[in-house]
């Protein structure tokens, strides 16, 4: 690892390249000066951090972190906020990662420790790489890690979820070893363990929302059967989603191994410096967290085994590859278009979908060719297909994710009208870290009356942000505590507005009483805010704040 250049006091690097690795954690030498990332000495646009590989490799994405929190300096917050990436075969002529015939500028992090790893447009082969930053907070700083694989062993020119996507796999492709029942049925089934799945309920009653087994155990596991061999690049998951029936239930996996077969019988598990990896799980229920494998592998058959746990083993999944033959197949049956290809599931529509901001509606022969056809319509950005039936319904607003539930009780979602939405949108366009069950958010950096946030967010298809979930003020109190810009303003304007007799939200729903702040709302004001401490609070329209949009 080399840079441009260190941050230096005289004669001591403090600040050298080898610093600049993921989870790197503080240290000290004898005269005290603490080593805790690769920082450049001044802020500019042309420094960087640098790898040299042994041997030429396959890189699939790049994962950043800002300068690590110690006891020397809790306050400071550096981070790198964008970045290009360059690669090189001989260290000498660079070439930088292209989109749409530019550079590509990558989102990177919004606080210093929460890991952002952003894939690239397309894989590159390379022995050294670079990256740039672009923007930072209070000064450029980089702990960093890149996920690939040898040369010599399988790749993906293009990733889609495997299990959720609109090549995925149906409801009877998902079993476990055992799964959490009541006396007759099983109220934790294995189908129900998909990413951003939402809660549903029986005819009884009984609550559905993610696959569990009915005791925590180091043996069971959540298991798919492909259609095909599939190369797998990384797993994704999520815990228990939160429910308004059950909102206080707060259950994850904290760690897991991956195994695969190509014939359900004979299991290997994926291994890293000749041992089975155990892979870092969720820290709460809903943030996706996303693990590359170390190399990808070819499989029919993949099982995720929970190592350890919150409260009881929880699981929600996707896999991200693609075809093990890949010649080009998805990404011209999936159309690529300037949203990018990322197609994933996004929720169960039932037949009270709106008829307005529709953009198509029509019928198509598959799931695949309904998504191929959002893809090539302006403005589609979320689509619905209804197998049954073959209604596809394109849209032009997110934030009908997560908002549909099956109508009809005696139904699972395998019976309702699938939602997609488009994953690479949100990041195109800067929207980062996605919160409870698929919500991306994007804070301001310029301020604006309510009204005027608004408009911005309506400008990217998007809405001022909608608080549902304590897990979301959380997170997002936490992003605001880290942000000398925002810390200590007086809030962010959200959804929410006073309409004479009570306060509501963008979708005309009450605004529950939990997040208020203690004696809040003042009916002297008649919007929201979202305060630094985690409360909302009423605010004047016209005053000029920093604000938030919310793409799902």
């Amino acid at each position: 690892m080399t840079s441009s250049r260190d941050w230096s006091m005289p004669g001591t690097s403090i600040c050298y390249a080898h610093l600049g690795r993921l989870h790197m954690q503080p240290y000290f030498a004898s005269d005290g000066t603490e080593y805790s990332a690769w920082c450049s000495p001044t802020n500019t646009l042309t420094d960087y951090l640098q790898v040299e590989f042994a041997s030429l490799k396959t890189v699939v994405a790049v994962s950043t972190q800002g300068r690590v929190q110690s006891p020397a300096g809790p306050t400071n917050s550096f981070y790198t906020k964008s970045y290009l990436v360059r690669y090189s075969n001989d260290g000498v002529t660079w070439t930088d990662v292209m989109e749409s015939s530019s550079p590509k500028v990558f989102p990177g992090n919004t606080d210093r420790e929460t890991v952002v790893t952003n894939t690239l447009p397309t894989p590159v082969v390379t022995k050294y790489i670079r990256v740039v930053p672009q923007s930072w907070s209070v000064s450029v700083c980089l702990r960093i890690d890149i996920l690939g694989c040898d040369t010599t062993a399988p790749s993906c020119t293009t990733n889609q979820f495997l299990i959720n996507g609109p090549y995925g796999v149906d409801n009877s492709s998902m079993t476990s070893s055992r799964d959490w029942s009541v006396p007759g049925v099983s109220v934790c089934p294995a189908f129900v363990g998909r990413l951003h799945m939402q809660p549903f309920y029986g005819s009884d009653g009984t609550e559905y929302s993610s696959w569990a087994p009915p005791s925590n155990t180091l043996t069971d596991y959540l298991q798919v059967e492909f259609t095909s061999l599939k190369t797998v690049v990384a797993v994704l998951t999520q815990g228990r989603a939160q429910s308004t029936r059950y909102p206080h239930l707060d259950m994850y996996t904290t760690s897991y191994l991956v195994r695969y077969s190509d014939d359900g019988a004979v299991w290997t598990d994926v291994m890293e410096s000749n041992a089975a990896k155990v892979f870092p799980g969720n820290t709460d229920r809903d943030t996706v967290v996303t693990n590359y494998l170390p190399s990808p592998v070819t499989m029919k058959f993949i099982r995720i085994v929970p190592q350890s746990w919150h409260s009881n083993v929880c699981l929600r999944i996707d896999v991200l590859g693609c075809d093990a033959n890949e010649t080009g197949t998805l990404s011209e049956s999936v159309n690529s278009t300037r949203f990018g290809t990322l197609w994933g599931y996004a929720g169960v529509a039932n037949a009270a979908i709106p008829t307005n901001n529709i953009t198509l509606n029509t019928t198509r022969k598959s799931k695949v060719d309904c998504v191929s056809l959002c893809s090539l319509t302006e403005q589609c950005l979320i689509v619905s297909f209804e197998k049954t039936t073959n209604l596809c319904v394109g849209y032009r607003i997110t934030h009908l994710i997560g908002s549909f539930t099956p109508g009809d009780r005696n139904t699972t979602p395998g019976d309702n009208a699938t939602l997609y939405f488009n994953y690479d949108y949100a990041t195109n366009l800067g929207f980062t870290s996605e919160l409870q069950s698929g919500v991306s958010y994007k804070i301001s950096n310029s301020r604006k009356t309510q009204m005027e946030a608004e408009s911005e967010c309506q400008s990217l298809n998007a809405i001022l942000i909608i608080i549902y979930y304590i897990s979301q003020v959380t997170q997002l109190q936490n992003v605001l505590l880290d942000s000398p810009t925002h810390m200590n303003d007086v809030g962010l304007f959200v959804s929410g507005y006073y309409d004479g007799s009570n306060y509501v939200d963008s979708m005309g729903v009450a605004v529950g009483n939990r997040f208020w702040e203690l004696g809040q709302p003042d009916t002297n004001f008649l919007c929201v805010i979202l305060t630094p401490k985690g409360y909302l609070k009423s605010h004047d329209c016209t005053d000029s704040l920093y604000f938030i949009c919310s793409l799902l």
